[in-house]
């Protein structure tokens, strides 16, 4: 049990603050000069998680003890709808509480709405409880510098609360609510036929989304650019459209093939099939030039330039 006053002189009991003496006749509080303590305490980090971010600080809070209260920090239970005077002053970064929150931002309150009745009176009013956990939006000043791809890391989601749900994508299909994942879907854009790798259209959800075709069977245009380039530098059709694996492969390209021909050949919907014959000296021949050196009646004398050499046989009928 704690000491008492004795003989008017004044003393302290056990759970009596130093600086307040009691009169042995009216027991009441007298403040008087009382030593200031202070001392600086570390600036909490918020480390921001992916890209080139490094873990940041804080600003620095100093805390000044004085006057009469209750000491850090009260409890939030039995204050729920006051600011009591806590006897603690807060600067930060050299700067009051309520200028600091201006200045640096509303996460200061996350560490100190409890700290000071002037923090308490200027964060009171920018709390908002329905956003449990993201009461006073971002827990990091340095969220201002996040990518929506950064959002995709749990971490980066809770201490940029605020930021990551402004980032994220209205309707977003689930797994791509942030957009691609990567900065690097430049090139997938570019070249679609990318997005045909599983993992290209995980990490660009968004970009292999936006560019699809409508066409299930063909979603993003032909599946290698190069192979499938429909024709060489002369003219000549170099791709086989009547085999079912490359047309699935070329599956824009053979379309367009069969568009360029004349509709009515049956049978040579794809032209002449990407085939050259051994001519003894003359080496080999593709339909064209084997046409030039031993004649179209060969269109009607050979069933495998006439099958092989549809469409140019057509041409030398037609002329």
């Amino acid at each position: 049990m704690g000491e008492t006053a004795v003989r008017g002189c004044s003393v302290y009991s056990s759970n009596q603050q130093p600086g307040g003496g009691y009169t042995s006749g009216l027991r009441q509080p007298i403040y008087g000069q009382r030593p200031i303590f202070t001392g600086q305490i570390p600036g909490q980090q918020t480390p921001v998680y992916g890209g080139n971010y490094q873990q940041g600080s804080q600003p620095q809070t100093v805390f000044t003890y004085g006057g009469y209260g209750r000491g850090l920090p009260f409890d939030t239970a039995s204050y729920s709808s006051e600011c009591p005077d806590t006897g603690i002053r807060i600067q930060i970064n050299g700067i009051p509480c309520e200028q600091a929150v201006d200045l640096h931002g509303t996460f200061l309150c996350y560490r100190h709405e409890y700290t000071s009745r002037e923090c308490c009176q200027k964060c009171r009013p920018l709390k908002n409880p329905s956003r449990i956990g993201c009461e006073y939006g971002d827990h990091s000043g340095r969220c201002t510098d996040l990518r929506s791809y950064d959002c995709y890391d749990l971490r980066n989601r809770q201490s940029c609360c605020a930021t990551c749900e402004r980032l994220r994508q209205t309707g977003a299909r689930a797994g791509c609510e942030y957009g691609d994942m990567t900065p690097n879907c430049d090139r997938v854009r570019q070249n679609p036929e990318l997005c045909y790798i599983p993992e290209n259209r995980y990490l660009c959800c968004d970009t292999c989304h936006s560019i699809r075709d409508l066409n299930d069977e063909c979603p993003w245009g032909d599946q290698n650019s190069e192979l499938c380039a429909p024709f060489d530098r002369l003219g000549n059709i170099r791709i086989n459209c009547y085999s079912p694996p490359i047309r699935r492969l070329c599956c824009q390209s053979c379309p367009r093939i069969q568009e360029w021909l004349p509709g009515e050949l049956q049978g040579c919907e794809y032209g002449d099939r990407p085939v050259t014959f051994s001519a003894g000296t003359h080496r080999s021949l593709n339909c064209t030039s084997f046409m030039r050196y031993f004649g179209a009646q060969q269109c009607v004398l050979n069933e495998a330039v006439a099958t092989n050499c549809c469409y140019t046989c057509h041409r030398y009928s037609q002329a």
